[in-house]
Protein backbone atom coordinates (compact mmCIF):
# COMPACT_ATOMS: atom_id res chain seq x y z
CA UNK A 1 0.00 0.00 0.00
CA UNK A 2 1.02 3.35 -0.88
CA UNK A 3 0.19 6.71 0.36
CA UNK A 4 -0.42 9.10 -2.87
CA UNK A 5 0.39 12.32 -0.65
CA UNK A 6 3.87 10.55 -0.27
CA UNK A 7 4.40 9.68 -3.76
CA UNK A 8 3.52 13.36 -4.54
CA UNK A 9 5.92 14.84 -2.40
CA UNK A 10 8.83 12.68 -4.12
CA UNK A 11 7.72 13.07 -7.54
CA UNK A 12 7.17 9.56 -7.61
CA UNK A 13 4.65 7.96 -10.92
CA UNK A 14 2.63 5.51 -9.45
CA UNK A 15 2.75 3.73 -13.34
CA UNK A 16 6.04 2.81 -11.80
CA UNK A 17 4.58 1.16 -8.42
CA UNK A 18 4.45 -2.94 -8.91
CA UNK A 19 1.29 -4.61 -10.55
CA UNK A 20 -1.68 -4.56 -7.71
CA UNK A 21 -0.37 -1.99 -5.43
CA UNK A 22 -2.42 -0.29 -3.54
CA UNK A 23 -2.84 3.55 -3.40
CA UNK A 24 -4.50 5.19 -0.68
CA UNK A 25 -5.59 9.41 0.53
CA UNK A 26 -5.83 9.98 -3.91
CA UNK A 27 -7.09 13.28 -5.40
CA UNK A 28 -9.89 12.56 -7.41
CA UNK A 29 -10.12 14.91 -10.38
CA UNK A 30 -13.20 16.86 -11.36
CA UNK A 31 -13.97 14.71 -14.84
CA UNK A 32 -13.27 11.46 -12.63
CA UNK A 33 -15.44 12.23 -10.18
CA UNK A 34 -18.30 13.94 -12.20
CA UNK A 35 -17.93 12.19 -15.48
CA UNK A 36 -21.38 10.91 -15.92
CA UNK A 37 -22.97 14.09 -14.68
CA UNK A 38 -20.64 16.19 -17.62
CA UNK A 39 -21.62 13.49 -20.15
CA UNK A 40 -25.22 14.14 -19.19
CA UNK A 41 -25.06 17.75 -19.39
CA UNK A 42 -23.05 18.25 -22.64
CA UNK A 43 -25.56 15.81 -24.12
CA UNK A 44 -28.64 17.78 -23.20
CA UNK A 45 -27.07 20.96 -24.08
CA UNK A 46 -26.63 19.16 -27.20
CA UNK A 47 -30.18 18.03 -27.83
CA UNK A 48 -31.21 21.33 -26.63
CA UNK A 49 -29.09 23.03 -29.46
CA UNK A 50 -31.35 20.69 -32.48
CA UNK A 51 -34.54 21.22 -30.94
CA UNK A 52 -33.81 25.44 -31.03
CA UNK A 53 -32.23 25.07 -34.48
CA UNK A 54 -35.30 22.90 -35.92
CA UNK A 55 -37.66 24.93 -34.23
CA UNK A 56 -35.74 28.41 -35.89
CA UNK A 57 -35.71 26.01 -39.50
CA UNK A 58 -39.44 25.52 -39.04
CA UNK A 59 -40.23 28.98 -37.79
CA UNK A 60 -38.54 30.61 -41.06
CA UNK A 61 -40.19 28.16 -43.48
CA UNK A 62 -43.40 28.41 -42.25
CA UNK A 63 -42.84 32.08 -42.67
CA UNK A 64 -41.55 32.14 -46.07
CA UNK A 65 -44.74 29.48 -46.87
CA UNK A 66 -47.13 32.05 -45.17
CA UNK A 67 -45.69 34.90 -47.77
CA UNK A 68 -45.85 33.38 -50.56
CA UNK A 69 -49.52 32.50 -49.81
CA UNK A 70 -49.77 35.93 -49.30
CA UNK A 71 -48.40 37.33 -52.33
CA UNK A 72 -50.13 34.25 -54.71
CA UNK A 73 -53.10 35.86 -52.90
CA UNK A 74 -52.77 39.31 -52.96
CA UNK A 75 -51.67 38.55 -56.83
CA UNK A 76 -54.87 36.55 -57.83
CA UNK A 77 -57.25 39.32 -55.77
CA UNK A 78 -55.66 41.62 -58.43
CA UNK A 79 -56.27 39.93 -61.49
CA UNK A 80 -59.65 39.11 -60.85
CA UNK A 81 -60.06 43.10 -59.57
CA UNK A 82 -58.64 43.86 -63.02
CA UNK A 83 -60.69 41.05 -65.31
CA UNK A 84 -63.60 42.22 -63.63
CA UNK A 85 -63.11 45.81 -64.72
CA UNK A 86 -61.73 44.87 -68.18
CA UNK A 87 -65.21 43.79 -68.50
CA UNK A 88 -66.90 47.19 -68.59
CA UNK A 89 -64.45 48.90 -70.78
CA UNK A 90 -65.62 50.00 -74.41
CA UNK A 91 -64.18 47.28 -77.44
CA UNK A 92 -62.10 50.80 -78.35
CA UNK A 93 -60.42 50.86 -75.06
CA UNK A 94 -60.00 46.95 -74.46
CA UNK A 95 -56.02 47.15 -75.55
CA UNK A 96 -54.99 50.15 -73.55
CA UNK A 97 -56.83 49.01 -70.52
CA UNK A 98 -55.17 45.72 -70.85
CA UNK A 99 -51.69 47.81 -70.74
CA UNK A 100 -53.09 49.72 -68.09
CA UNK A 101 -54.01 46.58 -66.19
CA UNK A 102 -50.44 44.68 -66.93
CA UNK A 103 -49.02 47.83 -65.53
CA UNK A 104 -50.48 47.98 -62.61
CA UNK A 105 -49.75 44.18 -61.47
CA UNK A 106 -46.13 45.58 -62.49
CA UNK A 107 -46.24 48.07 -60.17
CA UNK A 108 -48.22 46.67 -57.36
CA UNK A 109 -46.67 43.17 -57.41
CA UNK A 110 -43.51 44.96 -57.99
CA UNK A 111 -42.33 42.97 -61.42
CA UNK A 112 -39.93 43.98 -63.68
CA UNK A 113 -42.03 42.79 -66.93
CA UNK A 114 -45.89 41.76 -67.10
CA UNK A 115 -47.24 39.96 -70.54
CA UNK A 116 -50.05 39.13 -71.84
CA UNK A 117 -49.53 36.24 -74.94
CA UNK A 118 -51.88 34.14 -77.26
CA UNK A 119 -51.10 30.59 -78.00
CA UNK A 120 -50.61 30.32 -81.72
CA UNK A 121 -53.53 28.05 -82.91
CA UNK A 122 -51.70 24.72 -83.93
CA UNK A 123 -48.23 24.75 -82.33
CA UNK A 124 -46.67 24.76 -79.09
CA UNK A 125 -45.38 29.12 -79.61
CA UNK A 126 -47.00 31.84 -78.14
CA UNK A 127 -47.40 35.39 -79.79
CA UNK A 128 -47.52 38.19 -76.69
CA UNK A 129 -50.09 40.58 -77.77
CA UNK A 130 -49.79 43.27 -74.71
CA UNK A 131 -46.67 43.87 -72.44
CA UNK A 132 -45.67 46.14 -69.77
CA UNK A 133 -41.91 46.55 -69.27
CA UNK A 134 -40.18 48.55 -66.35
CA UNK A 135 -37.76 51.31 -66.89
CA UNK A 136 -34.68 50.28 -67.78
CA UNK A 137 -35.37 46.30 -68.02
CA UNK A 138 -34.93 44.88 -71.54
CA UNK A 139 -38.35 44.43 -73.70
CA UNK A 140 -39.17 41.01 -73.52
CA UNK A 141 -39.30 38.99 -77.11
CA UNK A 142 -42.50 39.03 -79.44
CA UNK A 143 -42.82 34.84 -79.25
CA UNK A 144 -42.26 32.23 -77.02
CA UNK A 145 -41.72 28.98 -78.22
CA UNK A 146 -43.05 26.20 -76.02
CA UNK A 147 -39.54 23.84 -76.46
CA UNK A 148 -37.77 26.83 -74.81
CA UNK A 149 -39.85 26.62 -71.09
CA UNK A 150 -41.67 22.96 -72.08
CA UNK A 151 -42.68 22.36 -68.37
CA UNK A 152 -44.05 25.23 -67.90
CA UNK A 153 -46.50 25.50 -71.37
CA UNK A 154 -47.39 21.95 -70.06
CA UNK A 155 -48.72 22.89 -66.78
CA UNK A 156 -50.40 25.85 -68.84
CA UNK A 157 -52.28 24.36 -71.01
CA UNK A 158 -53.32 21.66 -68.93
CA UNK A 159 -54.96 24.42 -66.89
CA UNK A 160 -52.66 24.23 -63.82
CA UNK A 161 -51.15 27.21 -62.17
CA UNK A 162 -47.48 28.17 -62.24
CA UNK A 163 -45.61 29.66 -59.75
CA UNK A 164 -42.21 30.17 -59.78
CA UNK A 165 -41.11 32.19 -56.03
CA UNK A 166 -37.11 31.62 -57.06
CA UNK A 167 -35.39 29.86 -59.92
CA UNK A 168 -34.23 26.37 -57.43
CA UNK A 169 -38.04 25.43 -56.79
CA UNK A 170 -38.45 24.58 -60.17
CA UNK A 171 -38.38 21.01 -60.48
CA UNK A 172 -36.21 18.33 -61.81
CA UNK A 173 -37.70 18.10 -65.29
CA UNK A 174 -38.02 21.41 -65.78
CA UNK A 175 -34.10 21.48 -66.32
CA UNK A 176 -34.26 23.18 -69.46
CA UNK A 177 -36.93 26.42 -68.30
CA UNK A 178 -34.55 27.46 -65.90
CA UNK A 179 -31.83 27.79 -67.98
CA UNK A 180 -34.03 29.91 -70.15
CA UNK A 181 -35.21 31.89 -67.48
CA UNK A 182 -31.17 31.80 -66.50
CA UNK A 183 -30.58 33.04 -70.12
CA UNK A 184 -32.91 35.74 -69.67
CA UNK A 185 -31.88 37.23 -66.00
CA UNK A 186 -34.74 35.99 -64.58
CA UNK A 187 -35.42 35.07 -60.80
CA UNK A 188 -38.93 34.56 -60.35
CA UNK A 189 -42.37 34.22 -62.76
CA UNK A 190 -46.29 33.71 -61.63
CA UNK A 191 -47.49 32.49 -65.16
CA UNK A 192 -51.26 32.15 -65.38
CA UNK A 193 -53.93 30.80 -68.37
CA UNK A 194 -57.06 32.65 -69.31
CA UNK A 195 -59.84 30.19 -71.20
CA UNK A 196 -60.36 32.97 -73.13
CA UNK A 197 -58.79 32.31 -75.79
CA UNK A 198 -55.81 30.73 -74.43
CA UNK A 199 -54.48 33.61 -73.22
CA UNK A 200 -50.96 33.73 -70.95
CA UNK A 201 -50.33 35.90 -68.62
CA UNK A 202 -46.93 36.20 -67.42
CA UNK A 203 -45.70 38.63 -65.13
CA UNK A 204 -41.88 38.15 -63.60
CA UNK A 205 -38.74 39.42 -61.79
CA UNK A 206 -35.37 39.70 -63.26
CA UNK A 207 -32.31 38.69 -61.86
CA UNK A 208 -31.03 42.54 -62.56
CA UNK A 209 -33.31 43.91 -60.52
CA UNK A 210 -32.91 41.73 -57.75
CA UNK A 211 -29.32 42.80 -57.35
CA UNK A 212 -28.83 46.14 -58.30
CA UNK A 213 -32.54 47.60 -58.31
CA UNK A 214 -32.62 48.17 -61.78
CA UNK A 215 -31.40 47.79 -65.09
CA UNK A 216 -31.44 45.21 -67.82
CA UNK A 217 -30.35 41.55 -66.91
CA UNK A 218 -27.41 40.71 -68.37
Amino acid sequence: MFDARQLKRWKIDQQRLPSGSTVLFQRLSVWARYRWYIVAGVTLLVVQAALIVGLLVHRAQRQRAQRALAERLRFETLLAELSAALLTQRTAEIDREIERMLERVGEEMDFDRAVLAERLEGTNAARVTHSWTRVGIAAVPVRFEGTTFPWIVSRLAGGEPVHVPHLEALPAEAALDRRSFDQAGVRSSRPSRSSCRERWSVPWRSAACAANGSGPPS
